[in-house]
């Protein structure tokens, strides 16, 4: 699983929660950290069936949707089974803020489940996406959810990097397979640029920054993938899938991937502007429809590759990107200020992996991943950012500027001014109908075991 390999590489009865006050954090569920082992393995209970007792196992890289009613569900990740084995996971959580409690609703509770495809288009029980992680997951206007892509379980169970296209019935609990191949590893067919096709099809990725436009379109960045056979890289190209043709269109960017930012002037568009490629970079679309990237591994203006901390805005207007701020070069260190105050010297550090959110005045939030904090030293982070889009500044929120903190836990149920999450990356993170935000699990690490964490925990913010 890349996202693993790619750490190891850098690495040498739950109650209805309170009202939360502002700017506090409060611990749901799960396992506090550090636990003992490598994380608590699922405790699945009864398919269908609420309890107290249920819980998933600890993971990473897991799609995330909040359904109508204000549920939380996630699907699969790189983490723990019922048996506390690791591996990919295909299974389906729900979690109801109402009653505290978690149900498992579907799939596997062990690891390494191949995809059922059953027949395009047409849902199915017994269907299932496979176990994977680092997909793009989104929800759409009729409250469905969807995932592309990610990185393992195919058809045949056999591993490497996925283009396949599903959705996911809340009411029903089936899945339907979209479109997409059945095997890994597949090649991207581009056809002519800003040209829709039917034959279009990106190639085999994960961890792709993702946006949905006001059509309830899906826009995909780069990735990690094949541009050739037997090729990978980090990519720079930029898609469009409309659900209601079923068609994709290669709107921008390069097919050739590992490719260096064209960065232009800061805060100046440009239609010869271009991220480098990249990979487990950090998105969001803001209130009037633009595509936000923040960071992720990939490549800067002088052709190195690393952890970037850029910040771009991409208009689906003008078809144009525009370099906000952040560095141009890799592995900038974080310039933190004073928290709780806006700066234009802020900004967060390189870093890949981190979670993202909106809040209802439009500000962009980020929290933790992998990377650089203020010393310049590697690590899991478990810092808090918000920017605001109109003012062009970063402001440090909570958490430290330190890298591999094991957080606050406090109180289970409990908000309080000193809690805050252990520093980790690859979580997963929900908006709810009240605005307040959630973070699942992630992979934290400690300094004596270069090892993965995997943690389970629950967390609400409210800002």
């Amino acid at each position: 699983m890349r996202w693993r390999e790619f750490n190891l590489y850098w690495y040498s009865t739950t109650p209805t929660p309170p009202s939360t006050p502002s700017n506090e954090w409060t611990w749901i569920n799960g396992s506090s950290y550090p636990s003992s082992g490598i994380g608590q393995a699922g405790v699945y209970g009864t398919l269908g069936t609420s309890s107290a007792g249920n819980v998933p196992g600890g993971r990473g890289a897991t799609a995330g949707w909040t359904d109508s009613s204000g549920n939380l569900w996630i699907f699969g990740g790189y983490g723990l089974d019922a048996t506390g084995a690791m591996g990919n996971l295909d299974d389906i959580w729900k979690f109801s803020p109402t009653s505290g409690q978690w149900t498992w609703v579907g799939g596997s509770n062990a690891v390494g489940a191949a995809g059922v495809y059953g027949t395009e288009g047409v849902a199915a029980a017994q269907n299932t996406p496979g176990g994977r992680s680092v997909q793009v997951s989104w929800t759409d206007a009729s409250g469905n959810m969807w995932i592309f892509g990610g990185s393992n379980s195919s058809l045949s169970g056999t591993g490497g990097y996925l283009n396949d296209l599903w959705t996911l019935s809340p009411t029903t609990n089936m899945w339907t397979w979209m479109g997409g191949s059945q095997t890994p590893n597949t090649v991207g067919v581009y056809g002519s640029l800003g040209v829709p096709a039917a034959g279009n099809q990106p190639g085999g990725r994960d961890d792709s920054a993702y946006w949905i436009d006001a059509n309830g379109n899906l826009w995909v960045f780069g990735g990690y993938g094949f541009v050739t056979p037997n090729s990978t890289t980090d990519l720079a190209d930029l898609w469009e899938y409309n659900p209601k043709t079923k068609v994709w269109t290669w709107v921008g960017g390069n097919n050739t991937g590992g490719t260096s930012g064209i960065y232009g002037t800061q805060g100046t568009s440009a239609a010869t502007n271009q991220p480098g490629a990249r990979s487990f970079g950090c998105s969001w679309t803001d209130m009037s429809g633009n595509f936000w990237m923040f960071g992720g591994v990939g490549w800067d203006s002088k052709g190195a590759r690393s952890q970037l901390n850029d910040l771009w805005e991409f208009s689906p207007t003008t078809m144009q990107w525009t370099w906000i701020s952040g560095s141009n070069q890799v592995n900038a260190t974080g310039s933190y200020g004073t928290l709780g105050a806006a700066a234009t010297s802020n900004v967060p550090g390189a870093r890949f992996g981190c979670k993202t959110w909106k809040d209802g005045s439009g500000n962009l939030w980020l929290f933790g991943g992998k990377g650089y904090a203020a010393s310049g030293v590697v690590g899991d982070l478990g810092d808090l950012w918000s920017f605001n889009p109109n003012t062009g500044q970063w402001t440090w929120m909570g958490g430290p500027n330190q890298v591999n903190g094991t957080g606050t836990y406090g109180s289970e149920g409990t908000p309080a001014s000193s809690n805050t999450p252990a520093n980790r990356s690859a979580a997963t993170s929900f908006v709810d109908s009240s605005g307040k935000f959630w973070l699942f699990g992630g992979y934290a690490a400690q300094s004596s075991n270069p090892d993965q964490i995997f943690l389970n925990d629950l967390w609400t913010y409210k800002p």
